[in-house]
């Protein structure tokens, strides 16, 4: 027999109503909403051998996730979050992005050069954006941390080397919230390095995630 092709990673992307191709559903504003609603299709078809990745909102989703898969006997082999402070470490706002007008909101978004230019002066694709960071915010807003037994997961931090919304000190927090083995990963760019240095990233991912050669 000759050699058994290498293993790959089939990645399954999340679309969350409100957004992009679903934005004609109205948006959630709670993490435990979508936790909910995202399990029983997890249950469905991840079966025993997936990892979870979420950046920026969606780390805080995928570290809720982990633990309700966990209860269902559903443990992700590998906990992969981006980009987002420890959750019981979240910073409290005394003006909350959520509840800012759509001019402030908008100059909040503006200063971190994620959003293009011709985006944020053209008022369709500002109809459709709104909501959206809005409803994304207000997911982190009211998040409330529920004290419960660390994971059993090992753990990948990432985040940019020019990111400005994470605070180092409380990225640490991750460390008490599994287990497993935690690893701290810096990549080049910013909050958004998920997009301009996809192909690291997708790096990290492969080298943790499938066996040596």
């Amino acid at each position: 027999m000759g050699p058994r092709p290498a293993p790959d990673i089939e990645v399954v992307p999340v679309q969350l109503p409100g957004r992009e191709h679903r934005v004609a559903e109205p948006a959630s504003w709670s993490a435990s909403e979508l936790v909910a609603r995202l399990t029983g299709p997890m249950l469905d078809h991840a079966g025993q051998d997936f990892a979870l990745f979420g950046h920026s909102m969606g780390a805080l989703l995928a570290f809720e996730l982990s633990h309700t898969l966990a209860r269902h006997g559903c443990t992700p082999r590998h906990l992969f979050v981006s980009g987002f402070d420890a959750p019981h470490e979240l910073a409290r706002s005394e003006h909350p992005p959520h509840a800012l007008t759509d001019e402030e909101l908008l100059a909040d978004v503006s200063v971190l050069d994620g959003t293009p230019p011709e985006i944020l002066e053209s008022e369709e694709p500002l109809q459709l954006l709104l909501p959206v960071l809005r409803a994304d915010s207000a997911i982190t807003d009211t998040y409330v941390f529920t004290p419960r037994r660390p994971l059993s997961v090992p753990l990948s931090v990432i985040n940019g080397q020019d990111e400005v919304l994470v605070s180092q000190s409380r990225l640490s927090g991750w460390t008490e919230l599994s287990k497993g083995p935690v690893e701290f990963i810096r990549l080049v760019g910013d909050h958004f390095y998920v997009t301009s240095n996809r192909s690291e990233l997708l790096a990290v991912v492969r080298r943790t995630l499938l066996p040596r050669a």
